[in-house]
Parts: C-alpha cells; structure tokens; sequence
C-alpha cells in the first residue's frame, strides 16, 4: 500500500512540473522582455502589445494586504480605469480597515515573492482573463469580489 503512495505522488509531482508546461505557455502566448525576474518564463510584452490583449492605460495601485495563499487586496493608486473593475469601497471584515478602488488577483501568480504591504505596481489590465500559471493553496482569506487580470510593468 505504502508503494502505491509513493507512485501516485510521484505522478502528481511530476505532472505538475513547470519546465513541461512551459513550451505550450510560450507558444500559445506572444512573448516579450522578461518584466519580472522571479517568473521562470517568458511573460507577455504589454509595453508594446502587439496583439491588442491589454487596455491602454498604465495604472498604479497599492499593496493593502498580503493574505494567505495569495489572497492579496490592492487599491488603486492612479490611472485611467473601469469602475466595474473595483469595490469602490471595501472593508476588511477582520479588520476594519476600508480601503477605496479595492481589488484582487483573478491569476495570484503575478506579484512577486519579494513584494511587502506598501508596494506600488504598475500594471496594464488584460482584456481576457489568462489560466493561473502557477500552483497556489485554496484557504480562504477575504478579499474584495472585484478580480481583474494583470500583468505587470515593475
């Protein structure tokens, strides 16, 4: 029996491998500079995007929260942007804390492992959401209903 755990976590690890997902992401996907060095792969050029899957602005916001397992809330800062995008006003319920134009993540996996509360990010909002690219865990921590893909400029 204890054979049979060995081999189906050998499966799972193995099929999760990101050096095999890798090649697909990069050919389905226009590619560009590497904007975020701790991501081992190449991200989308949105600088120059030449495909049209981004809105034009360039906006700013804030790191409010660092939850656990990614759950991580963000304010808007400056830039052009769609009201629909945010929780005009959101208040953290273990908190108290009411932070204004509060989003979060739609794929966790963008903000770097370095990033602290206070942070700013530039960023442009894609026009499609992309799949998470990354394995995160499932606990729950609030966060505002308003998700938004990103990548990032910084």
């Amino acid at each position: 029996m204890k054979n049979i755990y060995y081999l189906l976590f050998s499966f799972i690890f193995i099929s999760c491998d990101q050096d095999a997902v890798t090649p697909l992401l990069n050919e389905e996907l226009p590619t560009g500079e590497l904007l975020i060095p701790e991501v081992p792969y190449d991200t989308l050029d949105v600088v120059n995007d030449p495909e049209n899957l981004f809105y034009t602005d360039v906006i700013t916001a804030k790191i409010e929260v660092l939850g656990n397992c990614s759950n991580d809330v963000f304010s808007i800062e400056s830039g052009e942007f769609d009201s629909s995008w945010v929780a005009a006003s959101w208040t953290h319920p273990d908190t108290d804390i009411t932070y204004k134009n509060a989003f979060s993540l739609y794929n966790v996996c963008v903000i770097p492992s370095n990033a602290k509360v206070g942070d700013l990010i530039q960023f442009k909002v894609a026009k499609e959401f992309l799949e998470n690219d990354c394995v995160s865990c499932t606990e729950y921590a609030p966060t505002p209903e308003n998700k938004i893909d990103i990548r990032l400029l910084n």
